[in-house]
């Protein structure tokens, strides 16, 4: 009988400890950290700096991609969270929408990322793999806000600011089932 007490008050501690490291992602502070990655057609953008610095092969890989009318680029929105409680926070999951100059361009999920925060000051960064289709875009937004967008991308200080946020919706995991946070807006003005 002491046995079963003891594995039963065990399993409340380890669940309590579990369901507190869950609820501290509520009490994180969270920072649009950068953006990495930035690719279209196999072509690495993040080294494109001018006209200069597109290889023939990319200028081949280019011409093919607008032929099939591949418009998809791809890049990750690394979001740094910090946790300054005396509890590692855990996250399971989040939603996230990216929104450009106000107006949102590509939303989407990861409900299988499983990712620790230590505690006292600890950091981590949570990567958000994001793919857009600029086709459609280019529908919602002027010209002249993608243009902008791609240059403080990839060129940093060049064309008007733009403004980019990421609304941003963690999970915590209370007992095997995931529970949507609230989101959390991260803005960041790009010149």
């Amino acid at each position: 009988m002491k046995k079963i007490v003891a594995v039963l008050v065990l399993g409340l501690l380890l669940s309590g400890c579990a369901l507190q490291q869950a609820l501290n992602m509520a009490n994180l502070k969270y920072q649009m950290s950068d953006f990495a990655n930035i690719s279209w057609a196999g072509i690495n953008l993040s080294n494109i700096k001018s006209v200069q610095d597109i290889s023939v092969g990319d200028a081949a890989k280019a011409t093919a991609a607008l032929l099939r009318k591949d418009y998809n680029i791809t890049f990750t929105i690394n979001v740094l969270a910090k946790n300054s409680t005396t509890v590692p926070a855990a996250l399971h999951g989040f939603d996230y929408q990216m929104l450009l100059d106000g107006r949102t361009i590509v939303e989407g999920s990861n409900p299988k990322i499983n990712i620790n925060v230590p505690a006292n000051g600890g950091r981590q960064i949570i990567p958000i793999p994001v793919r857009v289709n600029m086709g459609d875009v280019l529908k919602q937004q002027t010209l002249e806000s993608i243009v902008n967008f791609a240059k403080q991308m990839t060129e940093y200080g060049s064309g008007r600011p733009s403004n980019v946020a990421v609304k941003f919706r963690p999970y915590i995991k209370v007992g095997d089932s995931p529970v949507k946070l609230s989101y959390i807006t991260l803005n960041k003005t790009l010149q």
